[in-house]
């Protein structure tokens, strides 16, 4: 009999597909996200390196799988961005009772290699957004756009993932001995902070180069005719 447990995680190819086609048939796309991404994350054994693909692939499948109508895309892939939340959170908190529990008996980690684990657990939300940013620039499509939309937002106003992550490592601070405490401290508040930046900064990027743009197509005649009118 085969079990849950005994099942083959998903590669990132075959989760950006399977979640192409559940964003497309439209049927309760946030629950079909949350099991694809963990059955392609294997809750209870997080990898990080593995993390950014697998997020930036079911980036990719929910714009594919989008409709062109905007109204009905947003619908679609803000649904699927929840879903992948709901993935994510079951995964950082894993990943922090995994973490607690070593820190507690100081068993099979080194001091060093707990802090970069914390680290680790402080940039999800940072890496999620990254990896989805990377997701949209690959499409050009109205999906594509929608997800580029939905990520500026969530790096200005934050996200689900981002305050349990915040909430959750101030909690576990108060467990962790004194050398791994300032650590877990260290980068609450600040992930979030940088990716409101970035997304200040791009929209200012974006807005100067539509103001160039429209002054290259303002007519030229007006200041020729002005030129013409001081020679006679």
């Amino acid at each position: 009999m085969t079990t849950n447990e005994d099942k083959e995680p998903l590669s990132a190819e075959q989760a950006e597909e399977q979640v192409r086609q559940a964003v497309a048939e439209g049927e309760n796309i946030s629950r079909e996200v949350e099991r694809i991404a963990r059955e392609t994350l294997e809750i209870g054994r997080v990898e990080f390196e593995r993390l950014q693909s697998v997020v930036e692939s079911i980036g990719r499948g929910a714009s594919a799988g989008a409709s062109d109508k905007p109204d009905q895309a947003r619908k679609q892939v803000s649904e699927a961005f929840e879903g992948l939340q709901n993935a994510l959170l079951a995964s950082f908190e894993s990943a922090k009772l995994a973490t607690e529990e070593q820190a507690a008996r100081m068993e099979g980690y080194y001091e060093n290699e707990l802090k970069a684990r914390l680290k680790e657990l402080q940039q999800m939300e940072k890496t999620m957004l990254d990896s989805l940013t990377q997701a949209a620039r690959a499409g050009t499509d109205t999906g594509a756009e929608v997800l580029k939309d939905l990520v500026n937002h969530a790096r200005r106003s934050g996200t689900r993932l981002g305050e349990e992550i915040e909430k959750s490592m101030r909690a576990l601070s108060k467990s962790l001995p004194e050398a791994l405490r300032e650590t877990a401290l260290a980068g609450v508040g600040a992930a979030r902070e940088m990716s409101a930046r970035a997304a200040e900064v791009a929209s200012g990027v974006l807005s100067g180069v539509a103001d160039v743009l429209h002054d290259k197509d303002k007519p030229a005649g007006r200041d020729k005719d002005r030129g013409d009118s001081g020679q006679s």
